[in-house]
């Protein structure tokens, strides 16, 4: 998979969890640093990071939202959801 297909996916979590947690998703890690530095980073997944405020209180719900959109619950201890290929990890931005 490419980085701008890892951006769509992105692109496609972050607009379900503002449109239901209203929270202001932020795209960090090797995907986001690919965003400043193309030619020289290769993500391998994708890391959002959620307002802590949001992700204290919602944090149970995000396996259901994310189930919407077909990723599982890979890991919970790490929040990190799965589909296909895709890798999500998901964390509060107090982390």
């Amino acid at each position: 998979m490419t980085k701008d297909e890892k951006l769509q996916v992105f692109l496609e979590v972050a607009g379900l969890l503002n449109r239901e947690l209203h929270s202001l998703p932020v795209l960090y890690g090797s995907l986001g640093l690919a965003q400043l530095i193309p030619d020289k980073i290769h993500p391998s997944d994708i890391d959002i990071l959620l307002e802590s405020e949001i992700f204290d209180v919602e944090h149970y719900q995000l396996p259901q939202l994310m189930a919407r959109i077909g990723f599982r619950l890979a890991d919970s201890a790490e929040q990190e959801y799965v589909r296909g290929s895709f890798r999500i990890g998901i964390a509060s931005d107090a982390d």
